[in-house]
Protein backbone atom coordinates (compact mmCIF):
# COMPACT_ATOMS: atom_id res chain seq x y z
CA UNK A 1 0.00 0.00 0.00
CA UNK A 2 1.17 3.33 -0.80
CA UNK A 3 -0.03 6.92 1.12
CA UNK A 4 0.00 10.43 0.87
CA UNK A 5 -2.02 12.93 2.23
CA UNK A 6 -4.77 15.60 1.44
CA UNK A 7 -4.44 18.90 0.34
CA UNK A 8 -1.77 18.29 -1.93
CA UNK A 9 -1.74 21.78 -2.71
CA UNK A 10 -2.34 24.22 1.05
CA UNK A 11 -4.02 27.05 1.09
CA UNK A 12 -6.32 29.09 -1.01
CA UNK A 13 -6.26 27.57 -4.23
CA UNK A 14 -9.79 26.72 -5.31
CA UNK A 15 -11.72 25.60 -8.46
CA UNK A 16 -8.83 22.97 -9.47
CA UNK A 17 -8.05 22.36 -12.82
CA UNK A 18 -5.68 19.80 -14.56
CA UNK A 19 -4.35 18.32 -17.88
CA UNK A 20 -1.33 16.64 -18.96
CA UNK A 21 1.74 17.29 -21.46
CA UNK A 22 3.76 13.52 -21.85
CA UNK A 23 4.92 13.16 -18.11
CA UNK A 24 4.14 16.62 -16.43
CA UNK A 25 0.75 17.70 -15.37
CA UNK A 26 -0.18 20.98 -14.92
CA UNK A 27 -3.25 22.69 -12.72
CA UNK A 28 -4.63 26.21 -12.16
CA UNK A 29 -7.13 27.20 -9.22
CA UNK A 30 -9.20 30.17 -8.76
CA UNK A 31 -7.35 34.03 -7.29
CA UNK A 32 -10.64 36.11 -7.33
CA UNK A 33 -9.20 39.60 -6.31
CA UNK A 34 -5.49 38.89 -6.25
CA UNK A 35 -2.96 39.98 -8.51
CA UNK A 36 -0.85 38.39 -10.23
CA UNK A 37 -3.95 36.68 -11.02
CA UNK A 38 -4.80 32.33 -11.79
CA UNK A 39 -1.83 30.98 -9.93
CA UNK A 40 -0.45 27.38 -11.87
CA UNK A 41 1.54 24.53 -10.76
CA UNK A 42 3.69 21.54 -12.42
CA UNK A 43 3.71 17.99 -10.93
CA UNK A 44 5.58 14.70 -12.20
CA UNK A 45 3.32 12.73 -9.82
CA UNK A 46 -0.07 14.55 -8.77
CA UNK A 47 1.03 15.05 -5.47
CA UNK A 48 3.75 17.25 -5.05
CA UNK A 49 4.02 20.62 -6.99
CA UNK A 50 5.90 23.51 -8.12
CA UNK A 51 4.75 26.98 -8.54
CA UNK A 52 5.04 28.02 -12.16
CA UNK A 53 3.83 31.63 -11.00
CA UNK A 54 0.80 32.93 -12.64
CA UNK A 55 -0.99 33.28 -15.28
CA UNK A 56 -2.38 36.72 -15.69
CA UNK A 57 0.82 38.62 -14.44
CA UNK A 58 0.74 41.60 -16.61
CA UNK A 59 -1.19 45.08 -15.80
CA UNK A 60 -3.08 44.73 -19.43
CA UNK A 61 -4.13 41.00 -18.90
CA UNK A 62 -6.58 41.51 -16.28
CA UNK A 63 -9.02 44.52 -14.46
CA UNK A 64 -9.84 43.93 -10.86
CA UNK A 65 -11.25 47.32 -10.47
CA UNK A 66 -13.61 46.92 -7.45
CA UNK A 67 -13.13 42.94 -7.03
CA UNK A 68 -13.50 41.56 -3.56
CA UNK A 69 -13.85 38.12 -2.21
CA UNK A 70 -16.09 36.89 -4.25
CA UNK A 71 -15.38 38.52 -7.62
CA UNK A 72 -12.83 39.10 -9.89
CA UNK A 73 -11.01 35.42 -11.73
CA UNK A 74 -13.78 32.87 -11.07
CA UNK A 75 -12.93 28.83 -11.93
CA UNK A 76 -10.20 28.54 -14.92
CA UNK A 77 -10.11 25.80 -16.37
CA UNK A 78 -6.58 24.31 -18.28
CA UNK A 79 -5.81 21.86 -21.49
CA UNK A 80 -3.87 21.76 -23.74
CA UNK A 81 -4.58 20.94 -27.62
CA UNK A 82 -2.30 20.67 -30.74
CA UNK A 83 0.70 21.83 -29.29
CA UNK A 84 -0.95 24.57 -26.89
CA UNK A 85 -1.68 25.57 -23.76
CA UNK A 86 -5.36 27.03 -23.40
CA UNK A 87 -6.68 28.89 -20.08
CA UNK A 88 -10.58 29.90 -19.94
CA UNK A 89 -11.83 31.51 -16.49
CA UNK A 90 -14.44 34.33 -16.15
CA UNK A 91 -13.81 38.01 -14.79
CA UNK A 92 -17.25 38.14 -13.16
CA UNK A 93 -16.36 42.49 -12.26
CA UNK A 94 -14.80 43.25 -16.02
CA UNK A 95 -15.59 41.15 -19.05
CA UNK A 96 -17.21 38.01 -18.16
CA UNK A 97 -15.58 34.83 -19.85
CA UNK A 98 -11.74 35.26 -21.70
CA UNK A 99 -8.78 33.16 -22.98
CA UNK A 100 -5.64 33.09 -22.61
CA UNK A 101 -2.91 30.27 -24.44
CA UNK A 102 0.91 29.96 -24.45
CA UNK A 103 2.82 27.45 -25.82
CA UNK A 104 5.39 27.42 -22.80
CA UNK A 105 3.43 28.27 -19.33
CA UNK A 106 7.02 29.00 -17.92
CA UNK A 107 7.46 31.95 -20.82
CA UNK A 108 3.89 34.00 -20.26
CA UNK A 109 0.35 33.85 -21.45
CA UNK A 110 -1.29 35.79 -24.21
CA UNK A 111 -3.79 38.95 -23.57
CA UNK A 112 -6.82 37.26 -23.45
CA UNK A 113 -9.71 36.99 -25.99
CA UNK A 114 -13.23 37.76 -24.65
CA UNK A 115 -15.95 35.21 -24.99
CA UNK A 116 -19.65 36.69 -25.39
CA UNK A 117 -21.72 33.52 -23.47
CA UNK A 118 -23.46 34.04 -20.31
CA UNK A 119 -22.77 32.01 -17.10
CA UNK A 120 -19.43 31.47 -14.80
CA UNK A 121 -17.23 28.32 -14.95
CA UNK A 122 -16.04 27.86 -18.19
CA UNK A 123 -14.54 24.89 -19.84
CA UNK A 124 -13.40 24.14 -22.93
CA UNK A 125 -13.55 20.84 -24.58
CA UNK A 126 -11.95 19.42 -28.46
CA UNK A 127 -12.97 17.13 -31.02
CA UNK A 128 -12.09 17.02 -34.30
CA UNK A 129 -10.20 20.12 -34.82
CA UNK A 130 -13.75 22.04 -33.04
CA UNK A 131 -13.75 23.68 -29.64
CA UNK A 132 -16.05 24.10 -27.76
CA UNK A 133 -16.93 26.22 -24.55
CA UNK A 134 -19.12 25.10 -21.74
CA UNK A 135 -20.61 26.94 -18.87
CA UNK A 136 -23.07 27.43 -16.36
CA UNK A 137 -26.15 29.67 -16.92
CA UNK A 138 -30.18 29.86 -16.45
CA UNK A 139 -32.79 28.29 -18.87
CA UNK A 140 -35.74 29.83 -18.32
CA UNK A 141 -34.66 30.40 -14.57
CA UNK A 142 -33.16 26.27 -14.29
CA UNK A 143 -29.51 26.16 -13.98
CA UNK A 144 -28.34 24.59 -17.11
CA UNK A 145 -25.28 23.61 -18.28
CA UNK A 146 -24.67 25.03 -21.97
CA UNK A 147 -22.35 24.61 -24.80
CA UNK A 148 -21.20 26.25 -28.35
CA UNK A 149 -18.67 26.14 -30.38
CA UNK A 150 -15.89 28.66 -30.00
CA UNK A 151 -13.05 30.28 -32.38
CA UNK A 152 -10.17 30.35 -29.64
CA UNK A 153 -8.47 32.99 -32.22
CA UNK A 154 -11.22 35.18 -31.84
CA UNK A 155 -13.84 34.52 -29.00
CA UNK A 156 -16.67 34.21 -31.40
CA UNK A 157 -19.68 31.37 -30.29
CA UNK A 158 -21.59 29.22 -32.43
CA UNK A 159 -24.69 28.01 -30.29
CA UNK A 160 -25.37 27.94 -27.25
CA UNK A 161 -26.99 24.47 -26.69
CA UNK A 162 -27.89 23.50 -23.32
CA UNK A 163 -27.09 20.20 -22.31
CA UNK A 164 -28.37 19.39 -18.93
CA UNK A 165 -29.99 20.74 -15.98
CA UNK A 166 -28.04 18.79 -13.28
CA UNK A 167 -29.43 16.51 -10.43
CA UNK A 168 -31.88 18.46 -8.88
CA UNK A 169 -29.05 20.11 -6.27
CA UNK A 170 -28.45 23.83 -6.06
CA UNK A 171 -26.01 26.00 -7.72
CA UNK A 172 -25.39 23.87 -11.09
CA UNK A 173 -21.54 24.97 -11.91
CA UNK A 174 -17.60 23.71 -12.63
CA UNK A 175 -18.89 22.00 -15.61
CA UNK A 176 -16.17 19.71 -17.41
CA UNK A 177 -16.72 17.36 -20.19
CA UNK A 178 -14.36 14.32 -21.43
CA UNK A 179 -14.99 11.28 -23.63
CA UNK A 180 -13.54 8.03 -22.31
CA UNK A 181 -14.17 4.58 -23.85
CA UNK A 182 -17.12 5.67 -26.22
CA UNK A 183 -18.92 7.81 -24.09
CA UNK A 184 -19.58 11.47 -23.06
CA UNK A 185 -18.96 12.28 -19.23
CA UNK A 186 -20.38 15.71 -17.88
CA UNK A 187 -18.94 16.19 -14.50
CA UNK A 188 -20.23 19.22 -12.84
CA UNK A 189 -20.87 20.04 -9.06
CA UNK A 190 -23.82 20.92 -7.28
CA UNK A 191 -25.11 22.23 -3.79
CA UNK A 192 -23.10 25.14 -3.39
CA UNK A 193 -19.19 25.54 -2.48
CA UNK A 194 -20.18 25.14 1.56
CA UNK A 195 -20.92 22.01 3.54
CA UNK A 196 -23.38 20.68 1.13
CA UNK A 197 -21.24 20.61 -2.04
CA UNK A 198 -20.88 17.72 -4.18
CA UNK A 199 -19.64 16.24 -7.46
CA UNK A 200 -22.17 14.59 -9.77
CA UNK A 201 -21.86 13.35 -13.58
CA UNK A 202 -24.19 12.48 -16.34
CA UNK A 203 -22.96 10.73 -19.99
CA UNK A 204 -24.43 10.45 -23.40
CA UNK A 205 -23.35 8.59 -26.46
CA UNK A 206 -23.45 11.91 -28.00
CA UNK A 207 -21.94 15.10 -27.69
CA UNK A 208 -25.08 16.75 -27.72
CA UNK A 209 -26.90 14.14 -25.43
CA UNK A 210 -29.36 13.31 -23.89
CA UNK A 211 -27.13 13.36 -20.51
CA UNK A 212 -28.48 10.79 -18.26
CA UNK A 213 -27.41 11.24 -14.38
CA UNK A 214 -25.39 8.93 -12.92
CA UNK A 215 -27.45 6.81 -10.58
CA UNK A 216 -25.28 6.34 -7.83
CA UNK A 217 -24.85 10.37 -7.45
CA UNK A 218 -23.48 12.47 -5.70
CA UNK A 219 -20.41 10.57 -6.93
CA UNK A 220 -18.13 12.21 -4.42
CA UNK A 221 -19.73 14.55 -1.08
CA UNK A 222 -18.15 14.89 2.66
CA UNK A 223 -21.60 16.89 3.29
CA UNK A 224 -22.75 13.64 6.07
CA UNK A 225 -19.59 13.60 7.41
CA UNK A 226 -20.39 16.24 9.91
CA UNK A 227 -17.55 15.45 12.45
CA UNK A 228 -14.94 15.29 10.00
CA UNK A 229 -12.03 17.93 9.30
CA UNK A 230 -12.19 17.98 5.42
CA UNK A 231 -15.27 19.14 4.20
CA UNK A 232 -16.79 21.35 1.10
CA UNK A 233 -15.37 18.60 -1.15
CA UNK A 234 -16.57 19.55 -4.47
CA UNK A 235 -15.42 21.36 -8.07
CA UNK A 236 -13.38 19.07 -9.57
CA UNK A 237 -11.51 17.81 -13.22
CA UNK A 238 -10.39 13.97 -14.05
CA UNK A 239 -7.12 13.55 -15.23
CA UNK A 240 -5.55 9.85 -16.66
CA UNK A 241 -1.81 9.46 -15.39
CA UNK A 242 1.06 8.34 -17.52
CA UNK A 243 0.45 5.02 -16.58
CA UNK A 244 -3.18 5.08 -17.37
CA UNK A 245 -4.91 5.31 -14.30
CA UNK A 246 -7.26 7.97 -13.90
CA UNK A 247 -7.77 10.48 -10.78
CA UNK A 248 -9.45 13.12 -9.87
CA UNK A 249 -8.66 16.95 -8.26
CA UNK A 250 -11.20 18.57 -6.56
CA UNK A 251 -11.39 21.74 -3.64
CA UNK A 252 -12.51 20.74 -0.22
CA UNK A 253 -11.65 23.00 2.88
CA UNK A 254 -10.07 22.02 6.21
CA UNK A 255 -12.82 22.89 9.34
CA UNK A 256 -11.31 24.19 12.72
CA UNK A 257 -12.12 21.68 14.71
CA UNK A 258 -14.87 18.62 14.90
CA UNK A 259 -17.42 20.67 15.85
CA UNK A 260 -16.01 24.08 15.35
CA UNK A 261 -17.41 24.31 11.40
CA UNK A 262 -15.81 27.33 10.36
CA UNK A 263 -12.79 27.18 7.97
CA UNK A 264 -10.03 29.91 7.73
CA UNK A 265 -7.31 28.59 4.95
CA UNK A 266 -9.68 28.85 2.27
CA UNK A 267 -10.88 26.01 -0.21
CA UNK A 268 -7.44 23.46 -1.12
CA UNK A 269 -6.95 21.45 -3.50
CA UNK A 270 -7.32 16.72 -3.22
CA UNK A 271 -6.35 14.34 -4.99
CA UNK A 272 -8.36 10.87 -5.16
CA UNK A 273 -7.79 7.73 -7.00
CA UNK A 274 -10.79 7.33 -9.79
CA UNK A 275 -12.39 3.84 -10.96
CA UNK A 276 -14.59 2.78 -13.87
CA UNK A 277 -17.30 0.64 -13.12
CA UNK A 278 -20.09 0.27 -15.47
CA UNK A 279 -19.18 2.98 -17.36
CA UNK A 280 -19.13 5.31 -14.34
CA UNK A 281 -17.15 7.36 -12.43
CA UNK A 282 -16.50 5.43 -8.72
CA UNK A 283 -14.77 6.59 -6.15
CA UNK A 284 -14.01 4.46 -2.85
CA UNK A 285 -16.79 5.11 -0.39
CA UNK A 286 -17.62 8.80 -2.19
CA UNK A 287 -16.59 10.40 0.13
CA UNK A 288 -12.95 12.09 0.63
CA UNK A 289 -10.12 11.45 3.26
CA UNK A 290 -6.93 13.20 4.75
CA UNK A 291 -5.03 9.81 4.40
CA UNK A 292 -5.07 8.43 1.28
CA UNK A 293 -4.05 4.64 0.86
CA UNK A 294 -4.15 3.23 -2.25
CA UNK A 295 -2.27 0.35 -4.07
CA UNK A 296 -1.94 1.82 -6.99
CA UNK A 297 1.33 2.96 -8.65
CA UNK A 298 1.68 6.62 -8.02
CA UNK A 299 3.37 8.01 -11.69
CA UNK A 300 7.23 8.94 -10.76
CA UNK A 301 6.52 10.71 -7.00
CA UNK A 302 9.35 12.54 -7.53
CA UNK A 303 9.29 15.81 -6.19
CA UNK A 304 10.39 18.65 -8.39
CA UNK A 305 13.37 20.65 -7.92
CA UNK A 306 12.09 23.75 -6.21
CA UNK A 307 13.06 27.40 -6.71
CA UNK A 308 16.04 28.53 -4.42
CA UNK A 309 14.40 30.47 -1.85
CA UNK A 310 16.49 33.98 -3.20
CA UNK A 311 14.11 33.46 -6.01
CA UNK A 312 10.77 33.47 -4.63
CA UNK A 313 9.19 36.30 -6.34
CA UNK A 314 5.95 38.00 -7.04
CA UNK A 315 3.11 35.57 -8.31
CA UNK A 316 4.96 32.60 -6.59
CA UNK A 317 3.81 33.03 -3.24
CA UNK A 318 3.36 36.48 -3.10
CA UNK A 319 0.53 39.04 -4.21
CA UNK A 320 -0.95 42.46 -4.55
CA UNK A 321 -4.67 43.39 -4.02
CA UNK A 322 -6.55 43.96 -7.46
CA UNK A 323 -4.28 46.41 -9.84
CA UNK A 324 -1.18 47.90 -7.76
CA UNK A 325 0.66 51.08 -8.10
CA UNK A 326 3.85 49.25 -8.76
CA UNK A 327 5.27 52.55 -8.35
CA UNK A 328 4.54 52.04 -4.35
CA UNK A 329 6.78 49.48 -4.14
CA UNK A 330 10.62 49.05 -4.32
CA UNK A 331 11.63 45.39 -3.63
CA UNK A 332 15.32 44.56 -3.19
CA UNK A 333 16.66 41.08 -2.10
CA UNK A 334 17.43 42.26 1.85
CA UNK A 335 13.92 44.65 2.15
CA UNK A 336 10.46 45.64 1.02
CA UNK A 337 10.35 50.11 0.81
CA UNK A 338 6.73 50.57 0.46
CA UNK A 339 5.10 53.82 -0.02
CA UNK A 340 1.30 54.92 1.72
CA UNK A 341 -1.09 55.40 -0.74
CA UNK A 342 -5.01 54.23 0.83
CA UNK A 343 -6.29 52.26 3.58
CA UNK A 344 -6.19 48.31 3.81
CA UNK A 345 -9.91 48.72 3.97
CA UNK A 346 -10.27 50.38 0.29
CA UNK A 347 -12.69 48.35 -1.48
CA UNK A 348 -11.99 49.49 -5.30
CA UNK A 349 -8.42 50.65 -5.67
CA UNK A 350 -5.49 48.69 -4.30
CA UNK A 351 -3.71 49.60 -1.26
CA UNK A 352 -0.11 49.34 -0.67
CA UNK A 353 0.05 45.88 0.97
CA UNK A 354 0.99 42.67 -0.02
CA UNK A 355 0.27 39.39 1.14
CA UNK A 356 0.86 35.72 0.84
CA UNK A 357 -1.16 32.33 1.85
CA UNK A 358 -1.85 31.04 5.30
CA UNK A 359 -1.16 26.93 3.80
CA UNK A 360 -1.01 25.63 7.59
CA UNK A 361 -2.71 25.84 11.09
CA UNK A 362 0.95 26.71 12.52
CA UNK A 363 1.97 29.70 9.65
CA UNK A 364 4.02 32.55 11.45
CA UNK A 365 4.72 35.59 9.63
CA UNK A 366 7.09 38.43 10.73
CA UNK A 367 9.23 41.77 9.86
CA UNK A 368 11.26 44.69 11.21
CA UNK A 369 9.54 47.30 10.42
CA UNK A 370 10.52 50.81 10.13
CA UNK A 371 8.35 53.72 9.21
CA UNK A 372 8.18 57.36 8.12
CA UNK A 373 5.24 59.88 8.93
CA UNK A 374 2.56 56.94 8.25
CA UNK A 375 1.31 54.21 9.86
CA UNK A 376 2.83 50.54 8.83
CA UNK A 377 2.32 46.80 10.07
CA UNK A 378 1.45 43.57 9.49
CA UNK A 379 -2.15 41.94 9.20
CA UNK A 380 -4.09 38.48 8.89
CA UNK A 381 -6.22 39.52 5.64
CA UNK A 382 -9.53 37.96 4.71
CA UNK A 383 -11.41 41.09 3.37
CA UNK A 384 -11.25 44.43 3.26
CA UNK A 385 -13.66 44.97 6.35
CA UNK A 386 -12.18 41.38 8.02
CA UNK A 387 -8.64 41.68 9.40
CA UNK A 388 -6.48 41.66 12.29
CA UNK A 389 -3.55 44.40 12.28
CA UNK A 390 -0.54 45.12 14.09
CA UNK A 391 0.11 48.99 13.64
CA UNK A 392 3.67 50.75 14.03
CA UNK A 393 3.89 54.36 14.11
CA UNK A 394 6.25 56.86 15.04
CA UNK A 395 5.53 60.19 17.12
CA UNK A 396 7.52 62.47 19.04
CA UNK A 397 10.12 60.39 19.31
CA UNK A 398 7.99 57.24 20.25
CA UNK A 399 6.89 54.06 18.88
CA UNK A 400 3.56 53.52 19.15
CA UNK A 401 1.83 50.01 18.93
CA UNK A 402 -1.51 49.40 18.25
CA UNK A 403 -3.75 46.58 17.44
CA UNK A 404 -7.04 47.00 15.14
CA UNK A 405 -9.67 44.75 14.68
CA UNK A 406 -12.15 44.57 11.93
CA UNK A 407 -14.97 42.21 11.96
CA UNK A 408 -17.64 43.81 9.37
CA UNK A 409 -18.91 47.11 10.47
CA UNK A 410 -17.44 46.67 13.84
CA UNK A 411 -13.91 48.11 13.88
CA UNK A 412 -12.19 48.32 17.20
CA UNK A 413 -8.17 49.80 17.04
CA UNK A 414 -6.21 49.92 20.90
CA UNK A 415 -2.98 50.98 21.69
CA UNK A 416 -0.77 48.49 23.36
CA UNK A 417 2.69 50.26 23.59
CA UNK A 418 4.11 53.80 23.49
CA UNK A 419 8.25 53.05 23.72
CA UNK A 420 10.93 55.62 23.57
CA UNK A 421 13.34 55.13 20.82
CA UNK A 422 16.23 54.12 22.21
CA UNK A 423 19.51 54.26 19.87
CA UNK A 424 21.06 50.95 19.10
CA UNK A 425 18.21 48.91 20.07
CA UNK A 426 17.36 47.84 16.39
CA UNK A 427 14.08 48.81 15.31
CA UNK A 428 10.63 47.08 16.44
CA UNK A 429 9.94 43.64 15.30
CA UNK A 430 6.27 42.69 14.43
CA UNK A 431 5.10 38.75 14.67
CA UNK A 432 1.82 36.67 13.88
CA UNK A 433 1.72 33.40 15.04
CA UNK A 434 -1.41 31.32 13.22
CA UNK A 435 -3.02 28.62 15.33
CA UNK A 436 -5.92 25.98 14.72
CA UNK A 437 -8.65 28.23 16.13
CA UNK A 438 -6.80 31.86 17.05
CA UNK A 439 -3.96 34.03 15.84
CA UNK A 440 -1.35 35.65 18.45
CA UNK A 441 -0.43 39.14 17.54
CA UNK A 442 3.21 39.91 19.32
CA UNK A 443 6.52 42.44 19.04
CA UNK A 444 9.54 43.17 20.18
CA UNK A 445 10.92 46.68 21.44
CA UNK A 446 14.00 47.49 22.46
CA UNK A 447 14.44 44.31 22.77
CA UNK A 448 11.42 43.74 24.94
CA UNK A 449 8.97 41.13 23.92
CA UNK A 450 5.29 42.47 23.84
CA UNK A 451 2.38 40.54 23.90
CA UNK A 452 -0.53 42.15 21.82
CA UNK A 453 -2.99 39.65 22.26
CA UNK A 454 -4.71 35.83 20.80
CA UNK A 455 -8.11 36.87 18.61
CA UNK A 456 -10.63 34.55 17.77
CA UNK A 457 -10.32 32.98 13.88
CA UNK A 458 -13.85 32.30 13.55
CA UNK A 459 -14.31 35.89 12.83
CA UNK A 460 -11.99 35.52 9.49
CA UNK A 461 -13.68 32.32 8.70
CA UNK A 462 -15.76 32.44 5.03
CA UNK A 463 -18.89 31.10 7.51
CA UNK A 464 -18.49 34.97 8.72
CA UNK A 465 -17.95 36.99 5.71
CA UNK A 466 -19.46 34.87 3.28
CA UNK A 467 -16.48 35.00 0.76
CA UNK A 468 -14.57 32.22 -1.34
CA UNK A 469 -11.12 33.47 -0.06
CA UNK A 470 -8.82 32.47 2.65
CA UNK A 471 -6.55 34.05 4.87
CA UNK A 472 -3.67 35.91 3.97
CA UNK A 473 -1.09 36.94 5.82
CA UNK A 474 0.68 40.47 4.79
CA UNK A 475 2.65 43.57 5.25
CA UNK A 476 0.96 47.36 4.68
CA UNK A 477 1.18 50.84 5.17
CA UNK A 478 -1.69 53.41 5.40
CA UNK A 479 -1.78 56.95 4.84
CA UNK A 480 1.44 59.05 3.18
CA UNK A 481 5.08 58.29 4.13
CA UNK A 482 6.98 55.15 3.72
CA UNK A 483 7.69 52.11 5.26
CA UNK A 484 10.51 49.76 5.36
CA UNK A 485 9.92 46.03 5.82
CA UNK A 486 13.53 43.91 6.81
CA UNK A 487 14.04 40.56 7.93
CA UNK A 488 10.84 38.56 6.80
CA UNK A 489 10.48 35.30 7.43
CA UNK A 490 7.80 32.87 6.91
CA UNK A 491 7.04 29.90 8.42
CA UNK A 492 4.40 27.07 7.35
CA UNK A 493 4.29 24.46 10.17
CA UNK A 494 7.56 25.54 11.91
CA UNK A 495 9.32 24.97 8.89
CA UNK A 496 11.04 28.43 7.44
CA UNK A 497 10.20 29.09 3.96
CA UNK A 498 11.59 31.96 3.46
CA UNK A 499 13.60 35.05 4.64
CA UNK A 500 14.75 38.21 3.46
CA UNK A 501 17.82 39.58 5.74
Amino acid sequence: MRQYFNPVIPGCYPDPSICRVKDHYYLVASSFEYFPGIPIFESIDLINWRSLGCVLNRPEQVDLKGSNGHSGIFAPTIRYYGGMFYVVATNVSHGGHFIVKSKDPRKGWSNPIYINQEGIDPSLYFERKTAYLLSTAKDHGKDAILISKVNLDTGETRGPHYLWHGDGGRYLEGPHLYKINGFYYLLASEGGTEYGHMLVLARSRTLLGKYIPCPDNPILTNRNLGGYELQGTGHGDLIQDINGRWWIVFLGFRQLGQYLQFHTLGREVNLLPVVFRNNWVNIKDKIARLKIMTKRKIPRQKRLKDKQQKDLKIGDDLVFLRNPNLKNYKLTPTLFKLKGDGLLSERMISPTALFTRQRSFNDSFSAKVDVKESRAGLTVYLESDQHYDLILEERNGKWILSRRLSIGPAIDEKVIASVEKVSGKGLPKLMIECKKGYYILKARINNKNINCGRYDARFLSSEVAGDFTGVMLGIFIEKQGTATFSEIEIKRNGRKLWERF
